[in-house]
């Protein structure tokens, strides 16, 4: 933490206020640091000029030290008051004005190149708790306290009189004993109070038994006197005790407690001491001054030592800390392999695996994957392949097929990286689950092909549905002239005439297979059952196959659905067509009925139908059977599995007609052993019976009645201008539907219905219709359309319960429905419109 003072550092997220009141405590800081500096330079004094004593400690050097270390932010001016402290309190105390100015400058110069050179060498963080920080005071003591005990001493002779050496010497070693003394005490000290890094209890403990141990040897050595003045060292454990034990705050206040206890021994033991001859200080003394520095650096250097051992240790133990947080956090299993087994695992690995991490030591890396791969390769064999490899100092990522205890199978992305721990050599191991991503990968390739089925589907049902509008119109003229000379010619040309009209109906079939598969035909929903539709088909279906094929019909209960019955019966004439060719050589096929429940977890394999109860519908035969490759195109559009005998769209047809009444198809087969064709269709709980149709009228209609035909194809509407004009209808025709307008404005007369094709350029049927119905409230209309249901519901032509008859339709059939309307009474609203 970056200090600025003794109060500790001014933060950048310091506030408005704070930041006002910083100047008014950096000023109270520098004060607090001279006044101290100046009353303990008053009170050296008075000791000086009171006991005639040299100084054996001059503290006021370190406090200076201390200050310019502490105060970052405010050095220049603490040293120049620390300048004018010094000279101030010489005065004080009756030094002469040059001689107090020689003392200030000598002070000044030493604490200024001292924290230059510490600050310069150290950095701006210097605690005493690095070596280098202890190294770097140790320095200022000797050499540049002695640059300045020169220059005071100098003085101090010149002004006094006094001997040069000897007060060079006092100088010199005092101010050491200051510097290496109280500046470490003071910075460790007030930076402690600062940060809050009070001591622990045990530490109090032990400093209060160690300041007992200490004033115990100072009294003995007040006791004893022991030749040579040696018995000091005694306090040597002690002082390494304290580096050992109470670090730099604690080692730095124990050496000047022994300090003070020492120096304070000596005096009293030899008296007073004067500088003011030439003699040298007694050996005694200078022994004990020189030991006392050298015993404070050994011990701060020791306490540095292992504080910085501590501080290596637990930024080690936290680091590693992490390094185990982290891999045991991580979502990915990691773990070592020496020699194929198995070492330290993080927790990932067991519960991917479902083991118990105690268990791991001693398994190997095979048995964690099954005997073979989904490739059919054997698993230790590839494994120990791709872990060689890795040792040799490939980096290996491939996705393996593992195996949990409980025997069920995952998939993993799986790294190998070669790594070396000391001496030894390992394969690090990262596995990733990727099981749920690789099913999730395969469920949207699945969709995908299924979206890309729906718009070829699509596609191509919409490519019928326009082929089957023009189909249809081309087939009106074939239809209809062929019905008239059907009518009017005998023998062998109308036979060929109904062979024109037998072809016609075969292409109709087609546009209407073409339809199915589209689901685009029209509907004619009502109640089917199924049992009965079975019934009633059985001597068709008898019909269709060979001699030697057996039908055997398995009705169950009542199987009631709504749809269209005619569209059900050709679904069931293509299974049983399939079933029939698929035994060339005779066999069974049976047919079957039953209810069934539907769950969400069945619905994937009919083709994702919704989940309730369904109508089932089962044709099932004893042929040869179909591969997976042919099952997969079986609803394929124009795929046949009869090669060129067949047309491709039976099977594709019964598919879009299943889908389009919300069922679905599905197959099961396999070569040699048959196929079974399932048909669902949604069950009706309560059936509602179709309503009998109206019987068509074919008498003639008075020759008053009048029909307007709006038809944009001209081949049609000549058609149906032909087939009601020769059924004696009074006939009014238009290309469209706004000539249909100005065609009925012209006439005076009734007009008794319009029939109108449900698409034409500049106005549709439906508008048409609107048109007419307000001045003609009895006009009933007739919509005739070649396009398939959902063009007209797309382009919203068509009304809801409106009279509809799709091309081609024959003669006979128009005039069924002409009838059929015209018969039908005028309802007293004025919406005309009829049920077909």
């Amino acid at each position: 933490m970056k200090s600025t003072g003794v109060q500790g550092g001014v933060q950048g997220s310091e506030g408005p206020l704070a930041a006002r009141d910083r100047p008014v405590r950096e000023s109270v800081r520098i004060a607090s640091w001279l006044v101290a500096y100046a009353v303990v330079i008053v009170l050296s004094k008075r000791l000086l000029s009171d006991a005639n004593l040299i100084s054996l400690l001059w503290p006021p050097s370190g406090i200076a030290l201390a200050g310019m270390l502490l105060e970052s932010g405010s050095r220049a001016r603490l040293w120049v008051g620390f300048f004018a402290a010094h000279w101030a309190a010489n005065i004080v105390v009756g030094t002469p004005p040059l001689l107090a100015m020689g003392f200030a400058t000598a002070s000044a110069l030493e604490i200024g190149v001292g924290a230059f050179a510490m600050l310069k060498v150290r950095g701006p963080n210097i605690r005493f708790e690095r070596v280098g920080d202890i190294v770097a005071l140790f320095g200022v003591a000797v050499l540049v306290n002695g640059m300045t005990a020169t220059v005071g001493a100098f003085g101090s002779a010149v002004a006094s009189g006094g001997g040069f050496a000897g007060i060079w010497l006092t100088w010199w070693i005092s101010d050491a004993l200051g510097l290496t003394l109280i500046t470490p005490v003071l910075v460790c000290g007030l930076t402690a109070i600062q940060t809050r890094d009070l001591p622990t209890r045990r530490e109090l403990l032990e400093a209060l038994l160690l300041v007992v141990l200490l004033c115990l040897t100072a009294a003995a050595q007040s006791m004893i006197e022991l030749r040579g003045g040696w018995h000091f060292y005694a306090a040597l454990p002690l002082l390494t005790w304290s580096g050992l034990r109470l670090g730099v705050k604690g080692t730095a206040a124990a050496c000047l407690w022994f300090t003070a206890l020492t120096l304070t021994t000596l005096i009293l033991g030899d008296g007073q001491v004067e500088w003011q001859s030439d003699e040298m200080l007694k050996p005694r003394l200078l022994r004990a001054q020189a030991f006392l520095v050298l015993t404070c650096l050994l011990g701060l250097t020791l306490a540095a030592v292992v504080g910085e051992q501590h501080r290596t240790a637990s930024a080690l133990r936290n680091r590693e800390e992490l390094f185990r947080s982290l891999i045991q956090a991580s979502p990915v299993a990691i773990f070592l392999v020496r020699d194929f087994r198995i070492e330290h695992p993080n927790r990932r690995f067991g519960e991917l695996f479902e083991v118990d991490l105690e268990e791991v030591p001693g398994m190997l890396m095979q048995d964690l994957s099954p005997p073979r791969q989904p490739d059919g390769s054997s698993s230790a064999a590839r494994m120990r392949s791709c872990l060689a490899n890795a040792e040799r100092g490939e980096q290996r990522r491939f996705t393996w097929c593992y195996r949990r205890r409980s025997g069920e199978t995952l998939q993993a992305e799986t790294d190998l990286l070669p790594v070396t721990l000391g001496n030894e050599s390992f394969v690090l191991c990262m596995l990733r689950d990727v099981t749920r991503e690789l099913e999730i990968q395969e469920e949207r390739r699945r969709l995908d092909e299924q979206v890309k089925k729906a718009q070829q589907l699509d596609a191509l049902g919409r490519l019928a549905g326009g082929v089957a509008h023009d189909l249809n119109n081309m087939l009106m003229p074939i239809v209809g002239n062929a019905d008239v000379l059907l009518e009017d010619l005998e023998g062998d040309q109308r036979d060929e005439v109904a062979e024109i009209i037998a072809a016609a109906e075969r292409a109709r079939d087609l546009v209407s297979n073409l339809l199915a598969f589209g689901r685009r035909q029209a509907l004619a929903s009502g109640a089917v059952e199924l049992n009965e539709l079975m019934r009633s088909m059985k001597g068709l279906l008898r019909s269709m196959v060979p001699d030697d094929v057996v039908l055997e019909l398995d009705p169950g209960g009542e199987c009631y659905v709504r749809a269209d019955a005619r569209q059900i019966e050709q679904i069931l004439m293509n299974f049983v067509i399939n079933a029939a060719d698929a035994m060339p050589n005779g066999g069974r096929v049976a047919i079957s009925t039953s209810i069934v429940e539907i769950a969400e977890s069945e619905r994937e394999s009919f083709d994702s139908v919704s989940a309730g109860a369904y109508a089932r519908l089962v044709v099932s035969d004893h042929g040869h059977g179909m591969t997976p490759e042919i099952l997969a195109q079986l609803f394929e559009p124009f795929f046949s599995t009869k090669g060129d005998r067949g047309t491709g769209l039976g099977l594709a047809s019964s598919y879009g007609i299943a889908k389009q009444h919300r069922g679905g198809i599905r197959v099961q087969s396999e070569v040699g052993r048959g196929s079974t064709f399932e048909l669902l269709l949604p069950f009706c709980d309560e059936p509602v019976r179709a309503s009998r149709p109206v019987d068509p009228t074919y008498q003639r209609p008075p020759a008053s009645e009048t029909v307007l035909v709006a038809e944009d194809d001209p081949m049609v509407r000549l058609q149906v201008f032909r087939a009601l004009g020769r059924a004696g209808f009074n006939v009014l025709e238009a290309p469209d539907g706004a000539a249909a307008v100005d065609e009925a404005a012209a006439f005076d007369g009734r007009i008794d219905l319009l029939v109108t094709d449900a698409i034409m350029p500049r106005m549709n049927g439906k508008a048409l219709y609107e048109r007419l119905i307000r001045e003609r409230r009895t006009l009933k209309v007739l919509y005739i359309s070649g396009y398939s249901d959902d063009v007209l519901a797309d382009r919203g032509v068509l009304p809801d319960g409106i009279a509809l008859l799709k091309k081609p339709f024959s003669q006979r059939e128009l005039l069924a429905k002409v009838y059929t309307l015209l018969a039908t009474p005028v309802s007293g609203s004025s919406d005309t419109r009829t049920q077909s």
